[in-house]
């Protein structure tokens, strides 16, 4: 036994299977998220690699192994490594991750999530759904299968493929939209144990004058960039002989019918635009100071409110940034008979926690705003890495501290323990 426990518990091992370890959380950090997932971090190697670090850690342990007091440290910080191991295998083979996105009223008792398929399937799935559309695969591999779909029978080809592809579109060239599949996923229903109802969702943006909305491009003639301001009331420079100052901005901008003024219909940036001053440098005929709106979604429009004027000898742009500050989901918790358990707000770094399951607000609808994307987790071993962790500590303010003291109380001469 002791001749067995030497072998698995070598030092050989030990760098041996920590530099395999750290190949592959390398390579995971390479490739895409949602690949390293399935193919690094839930692999069959990758969590044969753990299970066997853990046993030559426990090999390890038990070779140097004595009772006594002064080892508790020892015991405890070898106890947490394996702790933390089993928390995240048991995180890695249990645990689930996925998101559903839900509007105003709407309610859900289960959520997406990403698993492994067969890319065979997937790419004859793909072929059949193609056949008499025009579409075409224009290129497949294992990993993914590229394909070509006349615009008027993408929604067909999707519909009949189904919610169970994930795809990214890679652009659209003479009404032909170029897709990008992933064969060896597919998305799967996963159920909750519980019910969630979004309530509300609200989106906040900054809109003080301390914050950058992004920056006015000073561009030449042929489209080139020759400046750029910041969005900041006052920021200023000069280009080919013209002073340009930025002022007011609204993020939502609306000419009053009353006062034939402009102003912001709210705080959404859904018409984001920006004062800009030019007065002309000395030489000039004039010096006369000028003033008009450049937006962002509307280029050129500044051009017809000069109108008279002579052009100026350069483009503005106004290249918008949106502030978000924050956005909220209000939800709450149904029970399986629909009676309402818990409310709650779930905000950017501020999760809902309910029965195992870990909710965070991800995403949201950028352009009408009528839904929100949650994210949802589920991580059976967390609560034992905790433990694991706390067990690592423990063991290192004993080895520190607790050992020490004990020696200095005569408890065991220096050099006697291990």
């Amino acid at each position: 036994m002791k001749k067995f426990l030497k072998v698995i518990g070598s030092l050989r091992i030990t760098i041996t299977v920590v530099l395999l370890i750290a190949g592959f959380s390398v390579y995971g950090t390479l490739i895409k998220q949602e690949e390293a997932m399935s193919a690094v971090y839930h692999s069959p190697q990758f969590i044969g690699l753990l299970i066997l670090f853990g046993a030559n850690l426990v090999a390890c342990t038990m070779l140097r192994l004595r009772f006594r007091l002064t080892q508790t440290g020892f015991l405890a910080t070898h106890l947490g490594v394996l702790v933390i191991l089993a928390g995240g295998i048991a995180g890695f083979t249990g645990g689930e991750s996925g998101g559903r996105n839900l509007a105003e009223g709407e309610t859900a008792s289960e959520f997406y999530a990403r698993a492994q398929a067969d890319p065979k399937e997937i790419l004859e799935k793909l072929r059949v759904a193609l056949e008499g559309t025009g579409g075409r695969i224009v290129e497949a591999d294992q990993e993914t299968a590229t394909a070509e779909i006349p615009m008027k029978q993408f929604r067909a080809v999707m519909q009949a493929l189904g919610e169970s592809l994930v795809f990214e579109r890679r652009g659209m060239e003479e009404d032909i939209i170029t897709v990008d599949f992933i064969l060896g996923i597919k998305i799967v229903e996963k159920p909750l144990p519980f019910t969630i109802r979004l309530d509300k969702f609200s989106v906040d943006y900054y809109t003080g004058d301390s914050h950058n909305y992004g920056s006015l491009v000073v561009a030449d003639q042929e489209d080139r960039i020759i400046g750029s301001i910041p969005v900041e009331r006052g920021r200023g420079g000069v280009v080919k002989g013209y002073a340009i100052t930025v002022g007011e901005f609204l993020p939502n901008f609306v000419i009053d019918a009353g006062t034939r003024k402009a102003r912001t219909r709210n705080r959404i940036p859904d018409n984001p635009a920006i004062r800009v001053s030019i007065v002309q440098g000395p030489g000039a005929k004039t010096a006369q100071e000028e003033s008009f709106w450049v937006f962002a979604n509307h280029h050129g429009v500044y051009e017809h409110m000069r109108r008279g004027r002579e052009p100026l000898p350069f483009q503005l742009f106004f290249d918008s940034r949106e502030r978000v500050k924050s956005y909220v989901s209000e939800v709450t918790i149904l029970d399986k008979n629909g009676a309402e358990v818990r409310k709650a707000s779930i905000k950017v770094n501020k999760p809902l926690t309910y029965r195992g399951y870990t909710i965070y607000q991800s995403s949201y609808d950028k352009e009408a705003r009528r839904w929100t994307g949650l994210q949802v987790v589920t991580d059976p071993g967390l609560w034992v890495v905790y433990a694991g962790f706390a067990l690592l500590l423990a063991g290192v303010a004993f080895i520190f501290y607790v050992k020490p003291y004990l020696r200095r109380r005569g408890k065991e001469p220096i050099g006697k323990s291990q």
